[in-house]
């Protein structure tokens, strides 16, 4: 028991830094990951999720995986993380087969077993996600990272909403990995996030034009 809520807390906490992604992963089925798109070299995966915070105004939440990352969706998926796994149909759940409600206490206690200090949230992950970007990334790439993690931009903006494209999505996923590393190699006290609220990834961005 303990060890399945260790090992979902690990890829729930794990996603959210890679994507930028909040609570989507707690909605995602089991049918959503074979459901995926996949590039022909077979080791790229866009998993897309239908049932989240903000999809009325970005339409799917769509993030690539690579192969190793979508053999542990996968895993879970087919029931092999624990007994009662087949029984419920999203793909993270508790070890008795249900939907996990408080998906912050599942990854504190990966965060804890990590070793690490005090206490994590999604909030926190997805403030310092848009803090690398506005840091490290251009306007472009900012704007790019933005949609693709669901953030608010300008409303006029989500009133065209399409079907998130496989090819950006990767591309989003190697910006957000791209300041990620540079982060990690130029730590500053301004990479901190934010202890309540989240950082706004385009706070320094012109409103852009729509037709």
């Amino acid at each position: 028991m303990a060890d399945h809520v260790r090992f979902t807390g690990y890829i729930m906490g794990y996603l959210p830094i890679l994507t930028g992604h909040r609570l989507v992963m707690t909605n995602m089925t089991k049918q959503n990951v074979p459901d995926c798109q996949v590039w022909s070299d077979g080791n790229r995966f866009q998993v897309m999720v239908d049932d989240h915070k903000a999809v009325r105004s970005f339409g799917q939440a769509a993030f690539c995986l690579d192969k190793t990352e979508y053999g542990w969706l996968r895993q879970i998926s087919q029931g092999k993380c624990c007994v009662r796994g087949k029984d419920c149909p999203y793909d993270f759940h508790t070890s008795l087969g249900l939907q996990i409600s408080k998906p912050a206490n599942v990854v504190n206690m990966a965060w804890e077993d990590a070793g690490m200090k005090g206490k994590i949230d999604f909030n926190k992950i997805r403030s310092s996600v848009s803090t690398q970007a506005n840091n490290f990334l251009s306007e472009k790439e900012r704007l790019q990272v933005a949609k693709a993690m669901c953030h608010n931009l300008d409303t006029a903006e989500r009133f065209y909403v399409g079907l998130p494209d496989k090819e950006t999505c990767y591309k989003t996923r190697e910006r957000r990995v791209k300041a990620l590393q540079l982060a990690t190699g130029n730590p500053s006290k301004e990479d901190q996030p934010s202890q309540n609220a989240e950082e706004p990834l385009l706070a320094s961005t012109p409103v852009l034009q729509t037709e």
